[in-house]
C-alpha cells in the first residue's frame, strides 16, 4: 500500500479510506491505479451492492504477479482461461497439502 501511495503521489491514509469506501476515487485517479497495479480498471469496481460483498482490498502485486495477469489477458479463449485458473487453483492447494 505505501509503495502505490507513493507511486500515486498520495498518502497512504487516502489509499485506505479507497480501500474501505470511504472516500471515493477519482476517475482518472482510479485509471492511474489499475495501470500501476497491471489490471483493467474495471476489475477495481465492484459489481455487487457494496451491502453484499466487501470490497477486496487493493495489494501490491508483483512482477511475476503483474506478467501472469498480463499474460493471462492476452489469452482469447475464456474456455483456456477458465483451465489455467483451475490448474494454479490446483496447484496451490496440493502445495498446502
Amino acid at each position: 500500500m505505501t509503495d502505490l501511495a507513493r507511486d500515486m503521489d498520495i498518502t497512504p491514509q487516502m489509499i485506505h479510506k479507497y480501500e474501505h469506501g470511504q472516500s471515493q476515487v477519482p476517475s482518472d485517479r482510479l485509471a492511474a491505479i489499475a495501470k500501476l497495479l497491471g489490471v483493467a480498471t474495471s476489475d477495481l469496481i465492484p459489481t455487487e451492492p457494496l451491502a453484499e460483498k466487501p470490497l477486496p482490498q487493493l495489494v501490491e502485486l508483483s512482477e511475476d504477479e503483474r506478467s501472469l495477469m498480463w499474460a493471462y489477458r492476452q489469452l482469447q479463449s475464456k474456455k483456456v482461461q477458465r483451465n489455467l485458473v483451475k490448474l494454479i487453483e490446483s496447484m496451490a492447494t496440493s502445495q498446502q497439502s
